[in-house]
């Protein structure tokens, strides 16, 4: 699925078909992060609601600029904050599903990969990684878009999914912008990808029933 805005560019359906609408222990979708009006993620973080959290703070100086959320999913985007919001540059994205029974990071990663190449022309998708987040099962994938079929945008996105105990997790860092063909990336987006590996290596699946993954 080509990056930004989800709910209002396309057909979640793609996403959350078939995963149900409650988390393990009937637990209500709650944001990774604080809205950009609450306390600092750092302060937030000693109030964290009771059971599995994910810790995937944004870059510095980066804003909250869309949030939807409902009994299947929330989806989270962030951006830098001198950009647009309507038609931002650089994206961190966040997905939180809330039923993870019979889901495998690498079903979410293939579902995730067709609906991509669904929404582009000239998709590319790099192999897909086992990466592990907290212990727990996950992948991480790297896609290009040349083309997308609405606007025509030039895409990259880096994608981790992670299944947790009560949720499943999309977590993605991404650029938009001029078009370009196959895996032909502008040298200067592709400089950038090695930080996104940094910052997605430092997203952390806490539960504060879990002394083995403590919420600190």
């Amino acid at each position: 699925m080509t990056l930004g805005r989800r709910t209002s560019l396309f057909t979640l359906v793609l996403l959350f078909g078939g995963l149900g609408s409650a988390g393990a222990i009937g637990q209500q979708p709650r944001p990774p992060l604080p809205p950009s009006d609450e306390p600092p993620i750092e302060a937030a973080r000693e109030a964290l609601p009771p059971g599995e959290n994910l810790i995937a703070p944004p870059p510095a100086g980066w804003v909250l600029a869309y949030s939807d959320r409902d009994d299947d999913r929330s989806v989270y985007e962030y951006i830098p904050a001198d950009q647009n919001p309507d038609d931002p540059r650089d994206i961190l994205a966040i997905e939180v599903l809330n039923d993870a029974k019979g889901v495998s990071p690498a079903g979410l990663l293939e579902r995730e990969r067709r609906a991509f190449e669904q929404e582009c022309e000239g998709a590319v998708a790099e192999p897909a990684q086992d990466r592990a987040v907290s212990g727990r099962a996950g992948a991480r994938q790297f896609l290009l878009c040349g083309k997308a079929r609405r606007g025509g945008k030039g895409q990259a996105v880096l994608r981790q999914v992670v299944v947790g105990q009560e949720a499943s997790y999309i977590v993605e860092r991404g650029w938009r912008g001029e078009g370009f063909r196959g895996s032909a990336l502008p040298q200067a987006v592709r400089a950038l990808v090695p930080d996104w590996h940094r910052a997605l290596d430092q997203i952390r699946l806490c539960d504060t029933r879990d002394k083995a993954r403590p919420c600190k």
